[in-house]
């Protein structure tokens, strides 16, 4: 079972093809009049963004509409420890990733750990408007 179990994270290691800090989220910055958002990363990993029944959700945040949705982030299941509220920033995208993808930032909202798996998921939000 350990070689099966041993294979299999190989192969999810081998379709994480983009590269995600992951760290504290230190807020906004402005640079040449231009808004962005600053991370300070605690580690780097190679990762894949995974859809996970495509939940999205509305709140009211003052006077409008923030949409969200939920996702994971699958990271090598031997990764460290990521705390909840953390925040990820895709930093390059792999050849097989959208481009879009690039400068992406989700917040972590939990682990989902289970028995044998072949990556460490980690449940993320992120906020679409």
């Amino acid at each position: 079972m350990d070689d099966v179990l041993t294979a299999g994270r190989a192969l999810a290691e081998a379709l994480m093809t983009d590269t995600w800090a992951i760290g504290a989220d230190l807020g906004w910055s402005m640079v040449d009049g231009v808004e962005f958002r600053q991370v300070a990363p605690l580690f780097t990993t190679k990762a894949r963004l995974r859809e996970r029944g495509n939940v999205v959700q509305e709140a009211q945040v003052g006077d409008r509409t923030a949409v969200e949705t939920r996702r994971e982030l699958h990271i090598p299941w031997n990764s460290p420890s990521a705390p909840v509220n953390a925040v990820a920033q895709c930093t390059a995208v792999g050849r097989l990733s959208d481009p879009t993808l690039l400068g992406t930032i989700v917040r972590l909202s939990g682990p989902a750990p289970g028995s044998q798996q072949t990556a460490r998921r980690l449940q993320v939000v992120e906020v679409l408007t």
